[in-house]
Formats: structure tokens, sequence, C-alpha cells
């Protein structure tokens, strides 16, 4: 069952995602939408003109985000609208590591030159590639086996 984020909850997340990643004036003009698995999904406001209590809907807009014990774990697409705005606890990867990435491999660091904490995004070149969490010098992938390829 699809519920939606009252605008107070919304200012919430986004205030956490600013504060993470380190974004001035965030905001999306999106209605925010949560399921029973603590997912967020973004949807056009647009959808305000349907009745939606006619319908048996289970999944609906563009998965933004999972809420994770008070912090927010971005997804793909989630990363990328975010990404090009945040200004700190970004992993930029090279080739190699972006092949284990890919394959579902956590990266190990060797340090933590950018003071990295908590979730991160992670970023080849101009594209971000969804987030993982940093834990004691390892980013925990968090790659749907569905989304991840031996072919890079």
């Amino acid at each position: 069952m699809l519920t939606f984020i009252s605008e107070k909850q919304k200012k919430e997340i986004l205030k956490l995602i600013s504060q993470q990643f380190e974004i001035e004036n965030l905001t999306l003009p999106h209605i925010f939408v949560k399921d029973t698995n603590d997912r967020v999904f973004i949807i056009n406001q647009k959808i305000r003109e349907i009745e939606l209590k006619d319908y048996k809907i289970e999944s609906i807009g563009l998965y933004f985000c999972k809420l994770v014990h008070n912090e927010v774990r971005l997804s793909m697409e989630g990363s990328y609208i975010i990404g090009k705005q945040a200004k700190k606890n970004i992993l930029e990867i090279n080739n190699e590591q972006l092949k284990d990435w890919m394959q579902g491999k956590d990266i190990k660091l060797e340090d933590n030159q950018n003071n990295l904490n908590g979730f991160i995004i992670i970023k080849y070149n101009q594209d971000f590639l969804g987030e993982g969490k940093l834990k004691d010098n390892l980013v925990l992938n968090y790659v749907p086996k569905e989304r991840r390829s031996n072919k890079i």
C-alpha cells in the first residue's frame, strides 16, 4: 500500500539529504509517496488530478530513496538527481573500481582522504552509479542484482 508523504515529512527527508551531501536549498517539485518497505517514490504533481482510491496501485513513480534508521539511502536514479548538486560524500571511482562496482562487489578504500562518511554517492566520470555505505574503509555495494553487469 502506498501513502502520500506530507510536506513536513518531505522537508525532513530533503533536510537529511542536504546535510549528508552538503546541498544548499534542495527542493524537488515532486510529490513523495512511500510504500510499506519505506521506499520513497517521486511523482509528478499532476497525480493529484487522478482519484487514486479507485485503483489498486502497488507502485507508482520513480524509485528515489529508502528510509533507513533516520538516514536516506538513494536509489541509482536518486543518486543521479542529487549527485549533480552534492558537494560532499561523493566517491569518484576509477575504471577498475567501476568493473567491481557494477558486478556488485564492495570497494575497498586505501584511506579516507575525502572525509567520506555514511551513505556516499558513487561517481564515474560524469555518471552517478548509485549509493554505497562506507564502513571501515569499505564501501558496501547496494546495486540491485538485476542491474549488475559483468560486461563492463
